[in-house]
């Protein structure tokens, strides 16, 4: 579920869909010991768009993408979107080693469906009297988090997930 704010942010750094990933075995050093990212089912595609790399769901390439992009960045892009849970500043990041809510989630994916847009989310959308008359109804804070172009572009590669990719089956 994390992937995505992680291609995001490489789409409004100027990264192509059609940019060539190498999805083959790869280790970094960690503070802990070595990491070595895998793929589900341990298999490798070698390179791939990142396109098929999202619509795929592979993990390697988004490990290289948040790598590329910069972690401080990403996190940057994720939280204007609307996650307001710490989020691990390493690498395990674009695999979704970090918890946020439902609630962080749904909003930030918002922002794709509303063109860069986030808005605020609300769960009183108005308050009326007992004959309906309208009391107060708030206006949700809106920002723009991304321009509309790099949103259209995430969400047409989304949409490759249902139509190609791992969410074929829904």
């Amino acid at each position: 579920a994390f992937k995505p704010f992680v291609y995001v942010t490489a789409i409004a750094s100027g990264v192509t869909p059609t940019k060539m990933i190498v999805d083959e075995p790869i280790e970094y050093e960690t503070p802990q010991g070595l990491w070595q990212p895998k793929n589900y089912g341990e298999e490798f595609a070698g390179p791939v768009r990142l396109r098929q790399a999202v619509e795929r769901s592979i993990n390697i390439p988004a490990v290289r993408t948040l790598e590329e992009v910069g972690i401080g960045r990403v996190i940057t892009f994720a939280q204007r979107m609307g996650i307001a849970s710490p989020l691990r500043p390493d690498l395990s990041l674009a695999l979704g080693s970090s918890e946020v809510t439902l609630l962080e989630l749904t909003s930030a994916y918002g922002v794709f469906a509303a063109l860069g847009v986030r808005a605020e989310p609300a769960a009183i959308l108005r308050i009326e009297d007992r004959s309906g008359k309208r009391l107060e109804e708030p206006i949700p804070q809106r920002t723009l988090v991304f321009s509309p172009e790099n949103a259209y572009v995430m969400t047409d590669i989304l949409k490759g997930v249902i139509l190609r990719g791992t969410g074929r089956g829904a």
